[in-house]
């Protein structure tokens, strides 16, 4: 097997053992009560997860990675604005 096809096959094993988008405690630490929802998009980037229901939006950030170990972040949001933090 040549170069390209073990990088290839190395990047398609860790994207089947790692879950999620990896994010920063750093970054979810900024993130702040009142803030909008544009603010958090620009600091923690997309949310892994989104639901909704009548007390607003839940966006989650969750990573898993190869050796299993997962961290996640989660804010709530209610009319544009984060309402509670779950860390």
């Amino acid at each position: 097997m040549n170069r390209v096809h073990s990088l290839l096959l190395c990047g398609l094993l860790a994207s089947c053992v790692t879950s999620g988008r990896n994010f920063s405690f750093d970054d979810a630490r900024k993130i702040k009560l009142g803030m909008t929802a544009e603010q958090v998009l620009e600091i923690m980037g997309p949310p892994t997860n989104k639901s909704i229901d009548l007390s607003g939006e839940l966006w989650m950030w969750i990573y898993v990675d190869w050796n299993m170990d997962s961290k996640s972040f989660a804010v709530q949001l209610k009319d544009d604005a984060v309402v509670h933090i779950i860390e």
